[in-house]
């Protein structure tokens, strides 16, 4: 018998997939449980073998979660800021009160400088700024929010979040697990 299809889902967007991976850690049921706002009670997941895979592009969406609070949360104990902390977490309990997933994995962009994008196009990112001062300080906290709900991150050296996610959504969708260079 075949196991059925797993999803890959970018953001909330799914698209179908041959072959499945593990499943990450299952959630605390405090992250799992916790009211989240939108929610429709309504689960996008069902309990008899949903294979979505659920890829978050980490900086992305805590670079959003930052937007969505601006400036002046910090910690009453330590003054250090919150507020793309504050956005992120709710963002993560949101997303798994509201799908309910059994797959998830966050991708992050390495930490070098250069990557293969620059030998193409030496200008890549040239015109971006440094990040606002009171967010870089939250990113540590941000991923230790995601180790503790149970979602693996992925990080690559050289690569983007992107290339991860692409690189893993074409080898679950065309079966091709191959240990491969992602550029």
């Amino acid at each position: 018998a075949s196991e059925p299809p797993l999803t890959v889902t970018l953001g909330v967007k799914p698209a179908k997939s041959p072959k499945a991976t593990n499943p990450p850690a299952t959630p605390s049921p405090t992250a799992k449980d916790a009211p989240a706002g939108g929610s429709s009670g309504e689960s996008k997941s069902d309990s008899g073998g949903d294979r979505t895979l659920y890829l978050i592009d980490g900086h992305a969406q805590m670079f959003r979660a930052y937007h969505a609070i601006r400036g002046g949360m910090t910690s009453p104990i330590t003054g250090e800021p919150t507020n793309a902390t504050f956005a992120f977490a709710g963002l993560l309990l949101k997303l798994f009160s509201q799908y309910q997933p059994k797959f998830v994995a966050m991708a992050i962009d390495s930490n070098d400088k250069k990557t293969f994008r620059h030998d193409i196009y030496p200008e890549y990112k040239g015109n971006r700024g440094e990040p606002p001062e009171d967010f870089s300080p939250q990113i540590p906290t941000m991923l230790e929010v995601a180790r503790l709900m149970g979602i693996p991150i992925l990080e690559v050296p050289g690569d983007e979040a992107d290339d991860i996610m692409a690189t893993l959504a074409v080898r679950l969708t065309t079966g091709n697990n191959a240990s491969a260079d992602t550029k």
